[in-house]
């Protein structure tokens, strides 16, 4: 097995190199190289097994040279350094898969660990890349000591209504190939188990103290699993349990258990701690009755915001109940669901509303679902008295603002809608209509045609490249890219050698 470590620093460098007995755990040869452009040329000369670098580095850093390496040499394993200062650059790193993600100062006895782990899962094979295999089964802990500190994660699909159930299991199995790939880096992990068909949970050890409490860095893993997934309609939902002691690790993995309940409240592809449920104490109020009277008046009269307004008044307050008052919020919508299809006038489309209202109080899995089908509802209402011109006018002026600000990664419908002064939920709805795509589908096809400029016009690495046209996340760039193109960004700039 040959190792290849990358370092401008040549005291760490040499220090990596020489001080280590890399012998001992499987390697065969190890050199170095000071910078990115040195390790690509290393690897041309002579793949290396596995390459450990930093990741902070003049010209090509470790975050460019881990993707040319994925690219070009997919059998490589890297194993990225970074200062405790760098953190913010973790996420990038497991959207790349690197095969661990080791903060400086490094512990040697840890690194010698990551890699003998990898020369033994190889087990010698050069042409072997596993990195989806890294959990362990939780029956392997009886080793560990009992005081050590874990917390446990559970995760659960959610299909909408029109995935077959026949296609679960082979979601599941993407979905927790892809959690332990992003968790891996990071943690020992250990997998329980599955609870149910859509439910299953981790034990999560930390490389370090810094990663016990890493809840900021862990926020975007549900969705970077769904989009690992890549299947339209499939969505997951985790929950990050509080830190307990090894011995008392079932504890941590039903309170991830129990955390899961409140996706009802927060929806699909977030990261739900106990802290979410600070505050949990309201009780539902009487008041419905009351704001029943006064949305039928406004829809009568076509007052959209104002009846948009009342209705989001209602459901900010069900935001803050417990999972023991989802029943009675169902039960309210149902009564504002007889209020509005009350407003129709046409036949056809107030029995439409009736069927399709039962089945959702009845099947929808959040409160945005809920609130999703009383706005509907609403829409059907307000759409006929709506001047179709005034309407075409709202969308050209989204459609200026996407174009002036395509490459801020904050820029959504929800703040288009701020600025246009309209209901973003309308707005989305209203969009998808009249453009026949959704807003997202949009703004990532700009997005993208401002790539494919700055890739044939520019020099620029093509993470930078994803940043410049407000991609915050290179990986899912590099997958909308590649759907919308038939191209990975890599490939566009060299496509006329493919």
């Amino acid at each position: 097995m040959k190792l290849l470590i990358v370092d401008d620093e040549k005291s760490v460098r040499q220090g990596l190199l020489e001080t280590i007995p890399w012998a001992e755990v499987g390697i065969t040869k190890a050199v170095g190289a000071r910078n990115g452009p040195d390790a690509l040329r290393e690897m041309q000369k002579e793949p290396a097994d596995i390459v450990i670098t930093d990741i902070r580095m003049p010209g090509m850093d470790g975050l460019e040279l881990t993707w040319e390496i994925n690219n070009n040499w997919n059998e490589c394993h890297v194993i990225l350094l970074s200062a405790y200062s760098e953190f913010e650059y973790a996420q990038k790193a497991i959207s790349l898969g690197v095969e661990k993600y080791l903060l400086k100062p490094v512990d040697i006895d840890e690194l010698l660990h990551v890699v003998k782990t990898i020369c033994c899962r190889t087990g010698g094979n050069h042409s072997v890349k596993d990195k989806g295999q890294g959990a362990f089964d939780i029956g392997s802990l009886s080793n560990k000591d009992p005081l050590t500190d874990v917390r446990a994660m559970s995760l659960r699909l959610h299909l909408d209504s029109n995935e077959g159930v026949q296609n679960v299991a082979n979601y599941f199995e993407k979905a927790r190939m892809a959690t332990e790939r992003f968790l891996k880096p990071l943690y020992d992990v250990y997998r329980y188990d599955p609870t149910d068909n859509n439910t299953w949970s981790f034990l999560l050890i930390p490389y370090s103290e810094r990663m016990l409490n890493a809840t900021k860095e862990l926020s975007g893993l549900a969705e970077q699993i769904t989009r690992a997934i890549n299947i339209s309609g499939v969505n997951v939902t985790c929950a990050l349990s509080d830190v307990y002691p090894m011995k008392d690790h079932l504890k941590a993995k039903e309170q991830s258990n129990q955390l899961l309940e409140y996706h009802f409240f927060l929806g699909s592809n977030v990261v739900i701690t106990s802290d979410f449920l600070k505050g949990k104490t309201a009780k539902l109020s009487n008041s419905l009755d009351n704001n029943l009277t006064t949305i039928k008046h406004l829809l009568a009269k076509s007052q959209e915001r104002e009846t948009l307004d009342v209705i989001h008044e209602i459901f900010s307050e069900y935001r803050f109940c417990s999972v023991a008052d989802i029943p009675m919020i169902r039960e309210n919508c149902g009564k504002l669901m007889n209020v509005i299809i009350a407003e129709m006038n046409l036949e056809s489309t107030s029995r439409y509303f009736c069927i399709t209202s039962r089945n959702y109080l009845n099947t929808a899995d959040t409160l945005d679902e809920l609130i999703t089908m009383v706005e509907s509802a609403c829409y059907a209402v307000l759409e006929h008295t709506e001047n179709r011109v005034a309407r075409n006018y709202v969308i050209n002026a989204l459609k200026e603002y996407t174009n002036e600000n395509y490459a801020n990664s904050e820029t959504s419908i929800t703040q288009a809608a701020a600025i246009l002064n309209r209901n973003p939920n309308y707005l989305s709805h209203l969009f998808a209509q009249i453009e026949k795509c959704t807003y997202s589908e949009y703004l990532n096809k700009i997005r993208i045609e401002k790539a494919k400029d700055l890739l044939d016009t520019t020099l620029l690495a093509s993470y930078e490249v994803a940043d410049r046209v407000g991609f915050s996340n290179y990986r899912y760039f590099s997958q909308v890219f590649k759907n919308l193109t038939g191209y990975t960004p890599h490939q566009w700039r060299n496509r006329r050698d493919y």
